[in-house]
């Protein structure tokens, strides 16, 4: 079965709510809950952020997590991310299954990303 990754685009330049990564909800960054929630989906073997801003990268390293730096001249989330995956995993084959999870997406089920995964692979989606 191909790798599964999940990539979390993330900036601070909002147009509706600037900062949201890295505000507080129930005391922690809402960009942590969102990483937390996908960290708990059984497929994935690497759950990465992708940010322009050091201060997210900052606060998913300082926790642990695993953070990539992207330009800050994206206009779209997925164009972060595609830059995030040759970033992260050069030399891939291209085999891997990539997830994209908004970074706003604290409610995100983790067992929908592994349903979501495995219909992928069910209907050669992925392929």
């Amino acid at each position: 079965m191909p790798d599964a990754l999940c990539f979390i685009p993330a900036r601070m330049a909002s147009s509706r709510f600037p900062g949201k990564p890295l505000a507080p909800l129930l005391g922690m960054p809402l960009i942590l809950h969102v990483w937390h929630r996908c960290r708990l989906a059984n497929v994935f073997s690497r759950v990465v952020v992708a940010t322009c801003d050091r201060e997210i990268f900052d606060c998913v390293t300082d926790a642990g997590g695993e953070a990539v730096m992207t330009a800050d001249s994206h206009e779209r989330c997925t164009d972060r991310v595609s830059e995030a995956v040759d970033l992260s995993a050069p030399g891939g084959d291209g085999s891997e299954v990539v997830i994209m999870v908004q970074g706003d997406e604290v409610l995100v089920d983790p067992a929908s990303l592994d349903a979501m995964h495995e219909r992928l692979i069910s209907t050669d989606a992925a392929a």
